[in-house]
């Protein structure tokens, strides 16, 4: 569940949390992806075919800062 809950709040402060930088997360967020950032990228991979496929040391909420920060 871990791994679920946290592809489930990198998902929801990119595109739903009310920021004023909204915007800037998420073109954070799509570079971060086009890039294949090894941090972000396999959390959305997980997202698509199944959270047991993330690494367990990518499941660190310390991302959610990142993107908040954007």
């Amino acid at each position: 569940m871990r791994r679920l809950r946290l592809i489930a709040d990198v998902i929801s402060v990119t595109y739903a949390e009310d920021a004023d930088n909204r915007m800037a997360r998420r073109m954070y967020f799509a570079g971060r992806m086009a890039s294949m950032d090894p941090e972000i990228f396999p959390l959305v991979v997980g997202f698509i075919t199944s959270p047991e496929t993330v690494p367990d040391h990518l499941v660190n909420p310390g991302i959610l800062d990142r993107i908040r920060a954007a």
